[in-house]
């Protein structure tokens, strides 16, 4: 099991948690550590996930889009819902060429010295530079 004080994980990681259920060994132990110890992500990672069945919903149906959604909501995440530093979010965004949204993970990691759990090879550089490790 993977130890670490906190762990932010991201939308990709949890799609992944959610939509495959074919996951490889790194994703299997990092759920079930988020499992044993939870794991936190901005609050936007609700709307993230939301977005990510609702663009699904052609394929999967509205009645498996609602059962994903439980899914969801069944995952021990806490959100963290502390106003960021929009500076700090704006400054990391534009050093890395990220979205806004993707900078507020890297920022809640920075912020709360945890590691980033994150299959996007963009968002996993940025940590690497800015010295948080990726789990995933």
């Amino acid at each position: 099991m993977i130890r670490i004080s906190e762990i932010v994980v991201d939308t990709s990681v949890v799609a992944e948690w959610i939509l495959n259920p074919r996951l490889n060994s790194k994703l299997t132990k990092l759920r079930h550590s988020a499992f044993e110890q939870g794991v936190v992500a901005p609050a936007l990672l609700k709307y993230e996930i939301t977005n990510v069945l609702v663009k699904r919903a052609r394929d999967l149906g509205v009645t498996e889009v609602t059962f994903e959604v439980d899914k969801f909501s069944g995952l021990p995440i806490e959100f963290d819902f502390v106003s960021a530093s929009h500076n700090e979010i704006s400054r990391i965004a534009l050093a890395f060429d990220l979205t806004a949204y993707d900078a507020a993970y890297l920022e809640l990691a920075n912020r709360r010295e945890a590691s980033l759990a994150t299959l996007d090879r963009r968002l996993a550089k940025a940590a690497t530079k800015l010295g948080i490790q990726n789990l995933a």
